[in-house]
Parts: C-alpha cells; sequence; structure tokens
C-alpha cells in the first residue's frame, strides 16, 4: 500500500514516534531534494507526538526528597529547587548577587528561553542560604565548584536524584530515579 501511512508504519513496522519522525523526514527529502517533486502533505500527514501529563510528587513526597541529602550543598540546591521552582541549570547559574533578601527575590538570569525573571524567597529558604554562606563562603556563584571556583557544571544525570532505599519512605520504592524537573513540577502544583 503506497504511501504508507502514519498508522501503517507505526503498528506495522512498530516504529516508534522519533523513528516516525526521522522515516517521515527522509521520504520528504527523497521527494522534495532528489526527485524534484512537490511535497503534499494531505498525502502522506505528518504524526502528532502523544503528549502525557508529567509524573507529579506530593508535596510530602518532595519534601521527603529534598530533605535526604546529607551533603548542605546538595540539599541545599535541592530545597532551592523546590521552594523557587528552578531548573538544574538556573539553579548553578545563581550568582551571589542575585539573592536579594530585602525584597525576598532571587533573579534568575537567562533562564529558559534566554528570559530574566524574579522569584519569591521565602524565610526558609532565605535561611537555608544563609546557613550554606556561612559554610561555604562562595564568592561570585553561589554553589561554586570546589575545584575550580566556576560555578558547578550539571554533568549527565544531574538532572535525576537517586532515591534512597529506605521502606519507610513512601516515595523510595526499589530503585527509583526522579528528574529534578519533578520538583519544579511539584512546585507548581502546590501553588509556588
Amino acid at each position: 500500500m503506497w504511501p504508507p501511512t502514519c498508522y501503517t508504519l507505526t503498528w506495522n513496522a512498530k516504529l516508534s514516534q522519533s523513528q516516525l519522525n526521522s522515516a517521515y523526514s527522509g521520504i520528504k527529502l527523497l521527494f522534495v531534494q532528489v526527485l524534484g517533486r512537490e511535497w503534499d502533505s494531505r498525502l502522506l500527514p505528518r504524526s502528532r507526538r502523544e503528549k502525557r501529563l508529567p509524573a507529579v510528587l506530593s508535596v510530602v513526597e518532595a519534601l521527603a526528597l529534598v530533605n535526604t541529602p546529607r551533603n548542605l550543598k546538595h540539599r541545599t540546591i535541592l530545597r532551592l529547587l523546590y521552594a523557587c521552582g528552578l531548573r538544574v541549570s538556573e539553579a548553578l547559574a545563581l550568582q551571589v548577587s542575585d539573592v536579594d533578601s530585602q525584597r525576598m527575590v532571587l533573579v534568575v538570569r537567562q533562564g529558559k528561553g534566554f528570559k530574566d525573571r524574579q522569584v519569591p524567597l521565602s524565610e526558609s529558604i532565605l535561611e537555608s542560604l544563609r546557613q550554606y554562606y556561612r559554610a561555604f563562603r562562595p564568592r561570585k556563584y553561589l554553589f561554586e565548584s570546589g575545584q575550580t571556583g566556576g560555578p558547578l557544571i550539571a554533568t549527565f544525570g544531574a538532572g535525576c536524584i537517586p532515591a534512597r532505599k529506605d521502606p519507610n519512605r513512601r516515595f523510595a520504592q526499589g530503585q527509583r530515579t526522579y528528574a529534578s524537573a519533578l520538583l519544579c513540577h511539584a512546585f507548581a502544583r502546590s501553588g509556588g
């Protein structure tokens, strides 16, 4: 059957969404660039990506996860991610001067979409930041690398937080890991 429909490619060839998109782009390239023919997307429409709701932690699960690390720097970063709804890259790019304790705001520079924004600081997160500052005395970046003095660098897997094997904690079932984005979703869900 020609042309193949997206349904045919998906179910009969058992292609994933990204494979289907690559096949579509390849067929279109063949027709337009190589054969010099016009492309009519009505004959072979591009399939839509499936949209799923993100997994969201409850407030209790998020707080348990945030308070898990023993390392003060890691615990402070996680608290900041949850309390302010930041992404990992935004938190690691923060400078000491971005914390405005007078106005109780945190200035996020060049976040998603290369936009600056201000997020409110709660009294408890400000106290956590002060405790962290007294312990580490960062110069320029809030979370500096101990080796280079520059900002911490998010390496592969830095966006994943390993769950502890603790049967008493509901969130730590088996070897689950949580993407740090779950803390942003939990922040948004809590009305933060």
